[in-house]
């Protein structure tokens, strides 16, 4: 069993509104002393993270540009 949850927040470029969520999710998962890691990415760079991330924090408005295939990544 895994000691903690991998999270990744999506945004167009992946230094917008990913950053910014990212930081509240990280203040309130921090209160309940949860066990996490989280990394932000661009919706074109998605696929190079689906070995890791458990969670995927993504607009949708960007579901139909976001692959969650390695392979197409």
């Amino acid at each position: 069993m895994k000691d903690s949850v991998n999270i990744l927040f999506v945004c167009g470029y992946g230094v917008g509104s990913s950053v910014m969520l990212q930081t509240v999710v990280k203040k309130a998962l921090a209160k309940y002393d949860f066990s996490f890691d989280m990394e932000h990415t661009a919706a074109g760079e998605v696929g190079g993270f689906t070995d890791w991330a458990d969670i995927y924090a993504i607009s949708k408005k960007l579901l139909d540009v976001v692959s969650l295939d390695p392979k197409h990544g």
